[in-house]
């Protein structure tokens, strides 16, 4: 019985794999026409579906691109690079996409309080900042069992 119940539910997966693969290749056929929404629609219809694959994500990602979709690009192509870290073609897309992204704006010059406090807290890493107030708290602890405990105030 447990056979037959593994039999018919590896058949019925296999059938579900089967048509992904179809939709997969229908979005690709739309994608080298020139239907980039429509593939766009497809790819997220086989996303929806639970299948992730650094080729669904990176194609969708190339969709975006081509319409112009630069942040949903940037996400998918992180995406597929999370999937697959060592794909180089990856890797170049997604550089291509993060330099449409650079605006002209200028940088802010830090003035007054804002520039005196980022000096200060630059002066040690955060290490030793955790270590001056693990510190402090000993020698506050220390000063209020001190203050608590004397008989004069």
């Amino acid at each position: 019985m447990r056979i037959i119940i593994f039999m018919f539910l590896c058949c019925f997966s296999l059938f579900g794999f089967s048509q992904n693969d179809q939709r997969f290749e229908n979005a690709n056929a739309l994608y080298n026409e020139g239907k980039y929404a429509e593939a766009i629609d497809t790819y997220l219809s086989i996303l929806d579906s639970g299948v992730h694959s650094s080729e669904l994500y990176y194609n969708l990602a190339n969709a975006n691109y081509k319409l112009n979709n630069i942040a949903p690009s940037i996400f998918y192509y992180e995406k597929a690079l999370q999937l697959n870290p060592d794909d180089e073609t990856i890797k170049d897309n997604l550089s291509f996409a993060q330099k449409m992204t650079i605006d002209a704006i200028d940088k802010v010059p830090e003035v007054g309080f804002s520039k005196i406090i980022k000096n200060v807290v630059n002066t040690f890493n955060a290490d030793t900042w955790a270590k001056i107030a693990i510190g402090g708290v000993f020698v506050f602890v220390l000063l209020f069992l001190m203050y608590h405990f004397s008989y004069t105030s």
